[in-house]
């Protein structure tokens, strides 16, 4: 006897419907109908066991487990990334281009760290002088350079989905006051190395460690402002979106309805976040930016802007005079109940908000791999980009031994950002040459880096 197949008892009328399956059985003969009944039932106990078969899995996703070292093959030559694209070339019996000159190398090195082709000087002193020592000074110029923290600042933005305006608003204003301050700011931080757990912290949670109103690491909290504005609940919802998805790479928006069987992330987790933000106090009066001194200019401003609101007072006091006569009263209380912004009838909140003081540094998890692979991906093997987003579903166990490896190596040199970038070492396979037949070929280069990749100038 052949199994028996139905459409999806929801597909609608016809042979697959509900009533259809279950006529079907009841008409068949009796020792048929228990071999059809148990099948049946055997399926939904295969079904089940493979749901549990995933909830298990899901727990040992990479995204979700702290990083381990990666196994590095033990003949590594000088760098993780030579040792293990060597084990991927060899295992694909494929033989890589040859060392490119050393202009490329400062070339490339100088697009990577800051967007900006080499100077002449640069590229004299490499092909006057091809060492170790050159590489690593002209490095470590680069890493100095302005235009470094210009440059990573950028990747950086991209997460945190930065922009000055919110686009095309018909009646409202689309600017996000004082944009341009976390821009600077982040350019700030690659530029003076900041540690990576001081860089998470003041972006989610500036305003409870800094000790004064006008403290410059304030503007770190624009990672959480710039996002959209469509209503408060809206933007609760964008901001516990960009934390996760630039801290955890993980997205958790099904999170805000229902729980996913196979997701470590559940409705209470995201509600636990919502409510943070939801106790977050935005104030409505935009902060001066500088201290403007005795300009005269702005203390005529300021003198103005005092008498306006004098006028206003007087304006609103005179009207509230009327109002409150004993032949208005009724208008008084219609006025009042109108006015009033609180709803009698409903319960107020019992939890605290957040204190300044409160908030311990400890609880914010420091997630590292995530930047580190975006980093590396962008560096060293522009492919890595590629793998990082591949992770999930990668059968390469090479890819994620060489992310994980970078990652642990990171950790352990103390999470600098300028460590992301580069310590002035440099892998083989970062200076090999570019053979466009090779580069071009179908035969996996892509995944391998057995050619060097194209560079250009972004328009940044």
């Amino acid at each position: 006897m052949q199994w028996a197949t139905y459409p999806h008892p929801n597909s609608g009328a016809g042979a697959g419907s509900r009533l259809e399956v279950r006529e079907r059985i009841l008409k068949t003969s009796g020792a048929k109908r228990c071999i059809l009944v148990l099948r049946m039932r055997f399926s939904i106990l295969a079904a089940s066991f493979a749901i549990l078969a995933a909830n298990a899995r899901a727990g040992e996703h990479w995204a979700y487990v702290p990083p381990v070292d990666g196994k590095v093959p033990e003949d590594a030559a000088v760098h993780p990334i030579d040792a293990l694209l060597g084990a991927a070339w060899k295992k694909a019996g494929i033989q890589p281009a040859g060392q490119a000159a050393p202009r490329l190398w400062i070339e490339r090195a100088a697009f990577t760290l800051t967007g900006l082709p080499a100077s002449a000087e640069q590229i004299r002193r490499i092909e006057a002088s091809p060492d170790e020592a050159t590489w690593r000074g002209l490095v470590d110029e680069l890493l100095a350079s302005p235009a470094y923290g210009e440059r990573w600042a950028r990747h950086w933005m991209d997460v945190a989905r930065y922009a000055d305006t919110q686009g095309y608003n018909f009646d409202q204003d689309n600017r996000y006051p004082f944009a341009y301050t976390y821009r600077d700011w982040l350019i700030r931080s690659f530029n003076e190395d900041l540690p990576y757990a001081k860089f998470i912290e003041l972006q989610i949670a500036a305003d409870l460690l800094t000790d004064r109103p006008d403290h410059p690491d304030l503007a770190a909290l624009g990672f959480l402002t710039v996002g959209p504005r469509a209503g408060r609940l809206e933007t609760i919802d964008d901001r516990v979106d960009v934390v996760t998805r630039g801290f955890l790479s993980s997205t958790v928006a099904c999170a805000r309805c229902h729980d996913h069987k196979t997701d470590p992330i559940t409705t209470k987790d995201y509600y636990s976040l919502y409510s943070i933000f939801e106790n977050t106090e935005e104030p409505g009066e935009k902060p001066v930016i500088g201290r403007p001194g005795d300009d005269a200019a702005f203390n005529a401003f300021n003198e103005e802007m005092k008498n306006l609101e004098e006028a206003d007072r007087a304006v609103r006091q005179s009207v509230v005079d009327q109002v409150r006569t004993p032949e208005s009263s009724a208008v008084y209380l219609e006025l009042a109940w109108t006015a009033k912004k609180e709803n009698w009838d409903m319960s107020k909140s019992t939890a605290d908000s957040f204190k300044r003081g409160r908030f311990r540094p400890a609880v914010v998890i420091r997630w590292r791999d995530f930047l580190n692979e975006r980093a590396w991906g962008d560096k060293a093997v522009p492919r890595l980009a590629t793998w990082a987003k591949e992770m999930e579903t990668a059968d390469d166990a090479g890819r994620k031994a060489l992310c994980l490896a970078l990652a642990g190596e990171w950790v352990q040199e103390g999470s600098e950002l300028k460590n992301l970038a580069g310590d002035g070492g440099c892998p083989l396979s970062y200076d090999i040459s570019r053979i466009p037949e090779i580069y071009d070929q179908e035969d996996g280069n892509q995944n391998r880096q057995r050619a060097g990749a194209k560079t250009r100038l972004m328009m940044e």
